[in-house]
């Protein structure tokens, strides 16, 4: 069972019907009980950062993630809840900007399509997409040269992430559940992921 947390109504429930399409058993929820039962935790992308982080201090769902150990897939404008739930991660591996735009020799990264190019072959969330494919965003994270935990970057612009894996904590600067396809594939590679034992 896949909990998708509760923390926006709209993207909680896009989420659930493309798993329920999916035929992945799954419940939106915020409840310590259903995160415990569940295989694996998916924090659905929000309108409203500040609310989101005021629901996951309200419900002490960052402790709850931490001590659950569950594969987590953040997505999208949730990715800086990843950098409080996770052991060893901080927010300045990524940094982290809505809207951010950055002039290139190519052109200007803006809103909409862009390239994408799979940077490590051991990518378990991005496994069978192929090297490169063509997603659409409007968040894009600068990397930080130490980091060698992003899996993919705008192929244009390699220095913006658009993958972040270090299990069981995997981000996506894109929304999956608006890419049919690539999105099925994703969320087949999550669910697969293995869980971490509780120590």
């Amino acid at each position: 069972m896949i909990t998708i947390l509760d923390i926006d109504r709209n993207s909680s429930a896009q989420a659930g019907e493309f798993l329920t399409s999916m035929e992945i058993p799954c419940k939106i929820s915020k409840q310590e009980f259903d995160l415990c039962k569940s295989t694996h935790v998916i924090i659905p992308p929000t309108q409203d950062i500040n609310t989101l982080m005021r629901k996951m201090h309200m419900y002490n769902l960052h402790s709850m993630l931490r001590m659950i150990k569950k594969p987590l897939l953040v997505i999208g404008s949730s990715l800086p809840v990843m950098f409080d739930s996770a052991p060893g991660c901080n927010e300045s591996m990524l940094g982290y900007f809505r809207d951010t735009y950055c002039s290139l020799q190519e052109g200007c990264i803006t809103k909409g399509e862009v390239p994408v190019k799979v940077i490590s072959g051991s990518s378990m969330l991005l496994a069978g997409l192929g090297e490169n494919f063509t997603v659409t965003m409007d968040f894009f994270c600068p990397i930080d040269a130490a980091n060698n935990n992003i899996t993919a970057v705008l192929q244009n612009a390699p220095q913006y992430a658009v993958a972040f894996e270090k299990a069981p904590f995997y981000g996506l600067l894109f929304n999956p559940f608006t890419h049919l396809s690539l999105g099925k594939q994703i969320i087949k590679n999550f669910a697969a992921t293995a869980l971490v034992p509780n120590l």
